[in-house]
């Protein structure tokens, strides 16, 4: 997958070169500048959406409202130079992206039931029932599944961003502490690996523990 990203970003910056001189050759540098920004701007307020309900650094709003903006003109530049016939390569793009790739895998590995929708919509829904919201301080990670404990790591970091005092902030961090502690428990290997691969904060370790052995595994000869 790691070569298939580099020859997929490879082709994806090619893509986007010609269409951004196709475009300036059409309607001109000016014109092309405008209409980049009003795509990356759409990129940007996209990426602040899913945020709400996924987390989402900030860091990651301003790439994706800068790779829709290169998409666009892409899209755009290519269909000035050979017609709509263009578009076939922005679908392509899309199509083929390790995002998409990875995605596809997921919901043919995993795929989703009507529960992970509502929760989607609504993580405070359950069953159809709207019930309070659940505060950090009552979490318990030792009784979660490894599922449950990703979702509630990765939850974690929107919950820390948004905090406004160090008031709120301590018990998040603490319950990402107790997370991160109980899946090192379990699967000490695979959490070692996935920190050695240099996550970020808002990291998912569930590919890690996937492949990864858990705490009742046998001891591997390294020797």
């Amino acid at each position: 997958m790691r070569v298939w990203s580099w020859l997929w970003a490879e082709l994806a910056a090619v893509y986007c070169v010609v269409g951004a001189l196709g475009s300036a050759a059409a309607m001109g540098w000016g014109s092309t500048a405008v209409l980049f920004g009003c795509a990356a701007a759409m990129g940007f307020l996209s990426a602040m959406t899913y945020a709400m309900v996924e987390p989402y650094p900030y860091g990651e709003w301003v790439w994706t409202g800068l790779v829709a903006g290169s998409l666009t003109l892409g899209a755009l530049g290519t269909c000035c130079l050979v017609g709509p016939i263009g578009l076939l390569g922005i679908l392509a793009i899309g199509g083929t992206s390790p995002w998409t790739l990875r995605r596809v895998r997921q919901l043919l590995i995993s795929p989703p039931t009507w529960s992970d929708v509502v929760r989607l919509l609504d993580p405070d829904a359950e069953a159809g029932e709207h019930r309070p919201k659940r505060r950090v301080t009552s979490s318990t990670p030792a009784s979660m599944t490894d599922q449950e404990l990703c979702a509630a790591w990765r939850r974690s970091f929107v919950q820390l961003e948004r905090a406004r005092s160090s008031a709120e902030a301590m018990p998040v961090v603490q319950l990402r502490a107790r997370c991160l502690e109980e899946l090192e428990r379990r699967h000490p290997r695979a959490v070692r690996a996935w920190l050695a691969s240099g996550t970020r904060a808002s990291g998912d370790p569930t590919p890690f523990l996937e492949t990864g052995p858990s705490v009742g595994d046998p001891p591997v000869d390294l020797g």
